[in-house]
């Protein structure tokens, strides 16, 4: 008999203008196998602004662990960040806007978690 599968989409953040650092919401992703995380950023300001997203996972969603997973986005177009198979218990991005003259970016993060 073959498994049933299915997807679900999960809103990480949702379209914001953003400065400085912080963290997506959690995704309880112990039912799932793989995940396609999606960006797309719609604004930008400031001089030279970046975007770092890292993808973080954790065992009881209290301690983070970084994974080998980092994007940077400097431009203002919709981008596939990653396909993971390594999702842990718990999964999010941790972000980070650089630049000078107070770099600025109206972005959102979306995933596709499926079994």
């Amino acid at each position: 008999m073959a498994e049933t599968k299915f997807s679900q989409l999960h809103t990480l953040l949702v379209s914001a203008l953003r400065t400085g650092s912080g963290f997506t919401n959690a995704i309880n992703a112990s039912e799932y196998g793989e995940a396609m995380f999606y960006m797309s950023a719609t604004t930008k300001e400031g001089t030279d602004p970046k975007l770092n997203l890292t993808m973080q996972v954790s065992p009881d969603n209290i301690t983070w662990f970084d994974t080998a997973t980092k994007f940077a986005e400097s431009s203002t177009e919709a981008a596939i960040i990653v396909s993971s198979t390594a999702l842990g218990m718990f999964v999010r991005f941790s972000y980070a806007i650089t630049g000078t003259n107070t770099p600025k970016f109206t972005f959102s993060l979306k995933g596709v978690f499926k079994s």
